[in-house]
């Protein structure tokens, strides 16, 4: 259960972190799908 509490937490701030760059694609893209599917694992 905190894995999980853990997990979205992380996942929120790294999109975040990504909206105030104002960087959307390229390499911030890849690797917002690559944490996305870790987050899955």
């Amino acid at each position: 259960m905190f894995f999980s509490i853990l997990i979205i937490v992380l996942a929120v701030f790294t999109f975040f972190i990504l909206q105030t760059t104002g960087k959307g694609g390229g390499i911030d893209g890849y690797w917002t799908i690559r944490l996305e599917q870790l987050y899955v694992m």
